[in-house]
């Protein structure tokens, strides 16, 4: 068998005579990724079938190799697992100084077969370091230890080909925050990554065949014959160096397209909100609008004086979507503005809920253009959701359940309506206007009235648009109005001021020390306090370490902070941390563990940059009774410390021992210099 070697000095991939990957090696450490395997496979639908599959050509591909740097493998037909597949591949592979770029384009000749979707560049036989972990980006970022042990966890109960292999993945955008993994090893790793600026619905795949491991990304073009797709920017980078290094190339292709704004001046300042529910979706109220100054007086005293006020509107909470009245009976929308007004005058700010994209079936939009505007199923059926709470009965508990729709992102009626929401919460002098859910991954829409390709594969692309779009309007109105959306994803998250994150960065696997240091120019939240029981010291203290906000949801928005006395009097502290060192927790560049070298690995430290150079490390420890370590700082001199709790702080030279009881948390500042 005849192969082919793309090689330099840092990297070396070969391919047999059929175009596979034989073997992928980063010849600066050593070390072998994988090879052996499929580079690619094509699924497609004919006849009954609709996951037939092909993974070799009819014939061996045509190769030309150039200078050892280029290879491209044609393949004028492809075997699929029921026959001939009447298509043509074409695979380009690039190699760079330190890193393999890889380009597919795939042409579809066949009559009778619609291809659905490809999986590429696929790295076969990952062979990695004993304590290798896989970094995933799935809702802000998280972290896997033993990798396989993991996948094998996802067994499906034969829902699905098990018998052949096992898998765990993750879509990106709207449910993973960047288009991209990475298998870090400590001191070097593996970063593969899709660098797609079409925004598509994009998976990345782990599978586990026996003991042997499989990654790789998959896409879903869906053309019939005669039409064909392209696709650049797939990338395999090993490197050395922590997973940060991973990260920066991400980013430093991010920065081709992610344009973040400034934010108003409110939300610089923001240290968090209450996120409190006025009326539930089965009727029950538990706040009225002349309780607003409540509310405040509750969060201030936690340092708080933001509200994110869920069903305000007559209907509730998850119900009436998208109908928002203000309640006739408390005033309707004359009182809501008064009571706004209030609460800014006694030094809060209110946000408006909405939902960015469910209809509620019970309401007379859903049967106006609601029908109209809904994602339609393969069958033309239209997609559900259904959300149910339940009270002091049980009925609800086990029978509820709310029904929704969801509108297509494609339909600009849609767009419209949801700018005239926004204008409903100016004109009540709202501070920020919030959209439930637009960060977060729609399904794919067959509508063919909706203007989109049948079936729609980049919805997140569309909400893009839709939240660049809004964020426009709410500012040529009023440039210190603020938006937020639900959920980190990079391809929305730039037209925002904050995010209300859907899990907690405290919580085992989580890993949100991906998105806060590769996008750290957004404000995101720690979802997962809710009230006493839950071990807030550690929670609010690890909030704080990774340069998140507050974002209190006291028995799922239904009471104050003040119901959770332990919460609030830690989160005061930590809120008046937030505040006299703003300038690093609040608008510094969070930097993780950059920058400064620590000799206690059981104390967790990070790292902020702020606007004018400044440098801060900050330090917290939950399992011990008493710990202490040498902070050093390369390039910078020591100047004063802040906290809570109970530290202790000797600085000698260019070094700061600190000194942590349980929970403590201690700030250093630093000049350059």
């Amino acid at each position: 068998m005849s192969e082919y070697t793309l090689a330099n000095a840092a990297l070396e991939i070969r391919f047999g005579d059929d175009g596979q990957v034989l073997s992928f090696k980063d010849k600066r450490q050593d070390w072998t990724y994988g090879g052996g395997g499929d580079l690619w496979r094509v699924i497609y639908a004919r006849g009954l079938c609709k996951e037939n599959y092909a993974r070799r050509g009819c014939d061996r591909p045509l190769i030309s190799v150039i200078d050892n740097r280029e290879i491209s493998l044609v393949y004028n037909a492809l075997a699929g697992d029921d026959g001939p597949l009447a298509a043509k591949l074409i695979i380009h592979a690039i190699l760079h100084d330190d890193h393999v770029a890889w380009h597919i384009s795939l042409e579809n000749n066949d009559p009778g077969a619609v291809i659905r979707e490809y999986h590429f560049p696929l790295l076969g036989d990952c062979r990695l370091p004993e304590n290798a972990r896989l970094i995933r980006t799935a809702a802000g970022g998280q972290v896997t230890g033993n990798i396989k042990a993991s996948i094998r966890a996802c067994h499906s109960q034969y829902m699905a080909s098990d018998e052949r292999f096992i898998q765990m993945d993750n879509l990106y955008p709207g449910r993973s925050a960047s288009n991209c993994y990475i298998f870090d090893c400590g001191d070097r790793g593996l970063y593969i990554g899709s660098h797609d600026v079409s925004f598509q619905n994009t998976l990345h795949l782990f599978r586990l065949s026996g003991d042997v491991l499989e990654a790789g990304m998959v896409k879903y073009p869906f053309i019939s014959a005669g039409e064909k797709v392209a696709c650049d920017g797939f990338v395999w980078k090993p490197y050395n160096g922590t997973w940060h290094v991973g990260a920066d190339f991400y980013r430093a292709w991010a920065d081709s397209w992610f344009k973040p704004q400034p934010r108003p001046e409110h939300v610089d300042a923001m240290r968090g909100w209450q996120r409190i529910i006025m009326r539930h979706q089965y009727g029950e109220t538990f706040y009225r609008y002349d309780e607003m100054e409540t509310i405040l007086k509750d969060g201030l005293a936690a340092g708080i004086d933001t509200l994110l006020m869920f069903g305000w509107h007559t209907a509730g909470h998850d119900a009436g979507y998208p109908e928002y009245e203000a309640d006739p009976a408390q005033g309707g929308q004359d009182a809501m503005r008064e009571q706004v007004r209030r609460f800014q005058a006694g030094g809060g700010k209110v946000l408006f809920y909405f939902n960015g994209q469910l209809i509620d079936m019970d309401t007379a939009y859903y049967r106006g253009p609601g029908r109209r505007l809904s994602v339609k199923n393969e069958n033309g059926v239209e997609h559900q959701e259904w959300y149910k709470f339940g009270s002091i009965g049980t009925a609800l508990r086990t029978f509820g359940n709310k029904s929704f729709v969801t509108a297509c992102p494609y339909c600009e009626e849609w767009l419209e309506h949801l700018k005239s929401l926004a204008d409903l919460a100016m004109d009540m002098g709202a501070d920020g206007v919030f959209f439930d859910q637009l960060g977060y991954i729609s399904q794919p829409c067959y509508d063919p009235n909706h203007g989109h390709r049948v079936p729609m594969m980049d919805p997140m692309a569309a909400k893009m648009r839709m939240v660049k779009a809004l964020r426009e309007h709410i500012k040529s109105r009023n440039p210190k109005v603020s938006l937020g959306i639900e959920w980190f994803s990079d391809v929305t998250t730039q037209h925002v001021d904050y995010i209300h994150n859907i899990t907690g960065g405290a919580n085992p696997g989580w890993f949100q020390e991906w998105s806060r240091y590769v996008f750290p120019e957004i404000v995101l939240s720690d979802r997962e306090i809710r009230d006493d029981y839950c071990g807030v010291e550690r929670r609010v203290n690890h909030a704080l370490l990774l340069g998140m906000v507050s974002d209190v949801e006291i028995f799922r928005c239904r009471k104050t902070v003040a119901a959770a006395p332990k919460y609030a009097a830690w989160l005061k502290e930590a809120n008046g941390l937030r505040e006299r060192c703003g300038d690093f927790l609040l608008r510094g560049r969070y930097r993780d563990t950059l920058g400064f070298t620590l000799d206690n690995a059981g104390i967790q430290a990070r790292s902020f940059i702020a606007r004018d150079g400044r440098m801060a490390v900050v330090a917290t420890q939950s399992e011990i009774d008493e710990a202490d370590g040498v902070i050093t700082v390369p390039g910078f001199s020591y100047e004063s410390c802040d906290g809570y709790g109970d530290y202790g702080v000797i600085a000698t030279g260019d070094q700061v021992k600190v000194t942590l009881k349980r929970y403590g948390f201690v700030l250093l500042m630093y000049r350059k210099g």
